[in-house]
């Protein structure tokens, strides 16, 4: 095999690891199901925007994640007559994000 067939590999193989770790991370997969559609870089609804928040590094957007908390505890978003997570779904998101 030559070098550009070891060094495409590569490239496919890390794109499939952060492809699988964004899919694995619980707070993205909540945001991204339940909360871009308004909370997101064009509308900012309420002031946030969490299209482009570090979910695989809360600490990095630890402001955010943090007002993300309190509404995912106080089961206060999504707004009433929307889907919204499951009781488990709001508890394991927050527990991840504290920790």
């Amino acid at each position: 095999m030559t070098k550009s067939c070891y060094l495409a590999l590569a490239g496919f193989a890390l794109s499939a690891v952060a492809a699988n770790a964004a899919t694995d991370n619980p707070a993205r997969e909540l945001v991204n199901k339940y909360c871009v559609s308004c909370h997101n870089e064009k509308l900012k609804t309420a002031g946030l925007a969490l299209d482009r928040a570090d979910a695989n590094s809360p600490v990095n957007s630890q402001e955010t994640w943090e007002k993300v908390i309190v509404k995912l505890r106080s089961r206060a978003m999504p707004p009433p007559k929307l889907p919204r997570p499951d009781n488990a779904t709001y508890d394991t998101v927050a527990a991840y994000l504290e920790s």
